[in-house]
Formats: structure tokens, sequence, C-alpha cells
């Protein structure tokens, strides 16, 4: 009777330590779920701004370690509230979502990234870019853009959806910080903005066709 109690317990040990591990890799499955939507944008299936942060971060550690270059390409689509109200919201998300693929295709090395930054501003982060290269990789998202062909009817300065760009360019240095780059690079996009918009504006801007 004892074997027989034994040999019963020793096989209710094995299949408890079954389920406990079962359950426990559909935990760490969850969880990590859990961790991907917290750094995704519902909307656009991006990366979204904490995810941004987090990896601008390690991304300006590793090139101030490595002494080179990193890029910031800040791009806004052009009066997107006046498409909203022409078109309905529904139809602005699906435009979102559209550009948000469009640019992802463009920064498509494995260290790239591409966020939405918030509302219809969407960011890029190129490490180990110079500026030739951020203005080159801007010219490609506007030519994207304006290749989906979305009629805009109500634009002021095209008849399909256009974006304005800005990107900025540093190196960083120990008295650097990540977010000088970030007011460069929304600087540059201002200027795109009051510049007459569907362009690109740099800083530094010796990389831009005269």
């Amino acid at each position: 009777i004892s074997y027989l109690r034994f040999r019963n317990l020793a096989r209710r040990k094995v299949v408890l330590e079954k389920l406990v591990q079962s359950r426990t890799e559909e935990l760490n499955q969850a969880n990590a779920r859990l961790r991907e939507l917290s750094r995704r944008d519902p909307l656009t299936r991006i990366a979204n701004r904490r995810e941004f942060n987090r990896v601008f971060d390690l991304t300006w550690r590793r090139c101030l370690r490595a002494k080179i270059p990193v890029s910031l390409v800040l791009i806004d689509i052009d009066f997107f509230k006046l498409y909203n109200d022409t078109y309905g919201h529904q139809l602005g998300d699906q435009v979102l979502l559209k550009v948000a693929r469009t640019l992802s295709r463009v920064a498509r090395r494995a260290e790239d990234l591409t966020a939405r930054y918030g509302g219809e501003e969407f960011i890029i982060i190129l490490p180990d870019t110079d500026g030739t290269g951020a203005f080159r990789l801007s010219e490609q998202c506007l030519e994207r853009i304006r290749a989906l062909g979305i009629a805009h009817e109500s634009s002021r300065i095209a008849p399909v959806l256009t974006v304005s760009i800005g990107y900025a360019t540093m190196v960083p240095t120990m008295d650097s910080r990540t977010g000088t780059l970030i007011k460069m690079a929304d600087m540059a996009l201002y200027r795109a903005k009051t510049e007459g918009r569907n362009c690109i504006r740099g800083i530094p801007d010796e990389f831009l066709p005269a």
C-alpha cells in the first residue's frame, strides 16, 4: 500500500509540475504581449512616444560611446485637421496608418526606429547617420507620401496629402543632451511649415539643395 501511495504521489507531483510549468509559460507570454502593447501606438501599430524616448536614450548613449552622428527626422502631415474636417476621422485614422507604414518602409534598417510622436506627427531615429543621410531619407519620405496619391481637396498647397519634414544631426558629447537634438529637429520642422510646407528643412542645413 505504501508503495502504491508513493507511486500515486509521484505521478501527481509530475502532473502538478507540468501544470505549473505550462501556466508559467502562459504567464510569461502574456507579460511579453503586454510589454509589446505598451510600446506600440494602438492605431498605427508602430512605436509610441514612450518607446521612442527609451530607444532614443539608448541610441544616444551608443553614439556617444562610438563618437558617431545620430539624426532625427520629424514629420508632420500638412493640414491634417482640415483633412479630418473634410473626410471624417475614420478616413483620417486610415491616413495615419498608411503614413506610418510608408515611413517604416523607408527607415528599414534594423537599428532605425519610426514612432508616432503625437497626433499627426511622426519621428524617425537614425543612428550612425550624418546630415546627408538624414536629408536623403527625408526626401524619400516626402516623395513616398505624395506618391500615395491620397486626395486632400482641403489642402492649401496640393491636391493630394503631403508632409512637412524637419531633420537634425549631431554627434553626441558629454556636454550635450537628447533634448537638444529634439529641439533642433522641431525647429527645422517649424521652418518647413512656415516656409511653404510640403518641403524639407534641416539643422545644419548645408545638405539641403540651393
